[in-house]
């Protein structure tokens, strides 16, 4: 009998895994907590669990380290840029809008993260 004839198999690469770095990390944690747990205005932790956008990016944080420092900037700088650019701190940019405004920054912030590969 005749030998097999050799088959070649072309293996197409694998697209390149991405690796959130700590800031889009941190975001994205913050954000899926927010989902699970609930977002609340006028309070840092509501008394049923839910959190304000800083509460969350420290329950997602865990301590107040350099990632929590920086999603928090990078957070108030998407909310200024959607929302004008009074907003000095992010308390009182989450107080003043919706939930589904609030989310749209959440989702800005995370892409913008994720481009800057931080």
């Amino acid at each position: 009998p005749a030998a097999p004839t050799p088959v070649s198999v072309i293996l197409a690469a694998a697209p390149p895994v991405h690796r959130a770095g700590p800031v889009e990390k941190t975001l994205s944690d913050a954000l899926t907590f927010l989902d699970t747990h609930g977002w609340a205005r006028f309070t840092l932790i509501h008394h049923e669990g839910a959190r304000c956008s800083i509460g969350a990016l420290r329950a997602a944080a865990g301590a107040r380290n350099d990632a929590y420092r920086k999603a928090g900037s990078l957070l108030l700088a998407e909310a200024r840029r959607r929302h004008g650019k009074q907003w000095k701190a992010i308390p009182a940019w989450n107080d003043s809008h919706s939930g589904p405004e609030v989310r749209g920054v959440w989702e800005a912030a995370i892409q913008r993260a994720h481009h800057l590969n931080i």
